[in-house]
């Protein structure tokens, strides 16, 4: 959408990234064998297709590559606020415009726009089953990718 938005020439938007970092689930999952289990090719932006994927399934490291890649090409980073945490959005009807708070750094900021985005993604929060039988009673350890 970043790239879309700068074509037009709209460069007035802010991303917030409550990581450090670019790359989401392909920065944050670095375990052994990490790759995508769809075709490769499907994990290319139509405005930027990748047709040397080393592997069908491409390997953790490249997708993250190819990511930031596009991020620096397209100028998306200049956008980023990374480390700042969306806290709330409302809308305001006096103002006709939508505000959101996050919090950056241990203080709280406020954005204004008519247009909100929500990219907040489905699995980054931790989240395990309850309803599985013996659940209760597992002494293992457990882990989610969203940690």
């Amino acid at each position: 959408m970043a790239v879309k938005l700068n074509e037009l020439g709209q460069d007035n938007y802010v991303i917030l990234e409550r990581r450090s970092h670019l790359g989401g689930t392909w920065y944050d999952n670095r375990y052994p064998g990490c790759s995508c289990d769809i075709p490769s090719t499907l994990y290319s932006f139509s405005f930027e297709p990748n047709p040397n994927w080393s592997d069908f399934f491409a390997r953790q490291a490249e997708i993250e590559a190819y990511l930031k890649y596009c991020a620096d090409k397209y100028h998306i980073r200049q956008h980023i606020q990374f480390e700042t945490t969306v806290i709330d959005c409302k809308w305001l009807d006096d103002r006709q415009l939508w505000q959101v708070t996050a919090q950056s750094n241990g203080q709280e900021k406020y954005f204004f726009s008519r247009t909100l985005v929500s990219g907040c993604g489905g699995l980054s929060n931790a989240s395990f089953p309850t309803d599985i039988p013996g659940i209760g009673s597992f002494e293992g350890e457990m882990c989610h990718s969203a940690q």
